[in-house]
């Protein structure tokens, strides 16, 4: 059991596929946010084993639930597809979970990673409505290891319109792997929120993401669409390993005609190829379903994911009272 002031955290989590979601300085900062207490349960060896993710938040008296940071922290490791190996594992997370009075967990599984075939077969106490595992959706992403031809060959016809369209409208991308202009990135965020009445949760503050930007320096960056140099559209975009990931974004609907989004996924593409990345996750649609924003996702590549929940009562005892 591994808290992320641990260095044996991330070195767990580099030996299994993952993307920054995994790491020890995102949970911190998710703990530092007063976000639940974050932990890393690893069960088996190098060659095998599993490792789970998670904040540990109080429920009142002595029991506490765990759940999910932010994002897609899913387990992960080596050998999932085991069954008898998963369940060797599943029972010795259980006895720690027991003893740190957790009630039940939730996590959400990372679509690219694709491992929730595996969870199927982990049982808690007692079955949960809908499934221990539940699939609210598709999610998209993109093969950027490839050329930019082949790449935009699936794109629907209207999206490589727009792009260009875009284009003869004098926007030009920028990559900002430095965050110098954040302040432009957050004005268009918080108005894209603000316009779309996101809950609060998504509604992160200027502190958050500075605070973001500190603890993970080499994995973040911005991307932004401009005209005249305004800027018209923005992504907070990560790359980690092979997997880079359309964290957070938005557009100034004053420029809406521009299709400013469009060229900037197109060009976050590039940006993520020349870092490393084989794939760009685009994600799923608000709140996971499959609904206008994951309509227009899909537009860029066919759906390839399934974005999947998972929740486990740990001590029914507890749950049902």
């Amino acid at each position: 059991l591994y808290t992320p002031r641990d260095p044996e955290w991330d070195r767990w989590i580099s030996l299994a596929e993952h993307d920054f979601h995994h790491l020890s300085a995102y949970h911190q900062l998710a703990q530092d946010f007063g976000e639940g207490d974050a932990f890393l349960v690893v069960y088996g060896t190098e060659r095998r084993f599993l490792a789970w993710p998670y904040l540990k938040r109080e429920i009142g008296g002595q029991y506490c639930d765990a759940t999910s940071v932010y994002g897609y922290a899913s387990p992960t490791g080596r050998s999932l597809e085991d069954p008898v190996f998963l369940a060797r594992a599943w029972t010795a997370l259980k006895a720690i979970w027991a003893e740190q009075k957790l009630v039940s967990i939730f996590t959400r599984l990372h679509p690219v990673i694709d491992n929730h075939d595996a969870f199927r077969t982990l049982r808690g106490a007692m079955p949960v409505d809908g499934g221990e595992i539940v699939r609210l959706g598709g999610s998209v992403s993109i093969e950027i290891d490839r050329s930019v031809e082949e790449r935009r060959s699936q794109y629907s016809q209207s999206t490589r319109r727009h792009i260009r369209l875009a284009q003869r409208q004098g926007a030009v991308a920028q990559f900002d792997p430095d965050w110098t202009d954040f302040e432009d990135f957050f004005a268009i965020y918080l108005a894209t929120m603000q316009r779309n009445n996101a809950p609060a949760r998504y509604r992160f503050s200027r502190e958050y993401f500075l605070a973001l930007q500190d603890a993970l320096p080499k994995s973040l960056s911005l991307v932004f669409v401009r005209v005249d140099g305004v800027a018209i559209a923005a992504m907070l975009i990560s790359v980690q390993g092979e997997i880079a990931q359309m964290h957070l974004s938005g557009m100034n609907l004053s420029y809406q005609g521009c299709h400013p989004q469009k060229l900037l996924i197109d060009a976050s593409c590039d940006f993520a190829k020349q870092a490393g990345a084989t794939r760009l996750h685009l994600g799923s649609g608000r709140g996971g379903f499959e609904d206008s924003l994951f309509e227009f996702k899909t537009r860029f590549a066919p759906a390839k994911h399934d974005f999947c929940l998972g929740r486990w009562v740990l001590d029914k005892d507890v749950y049902v009272a």
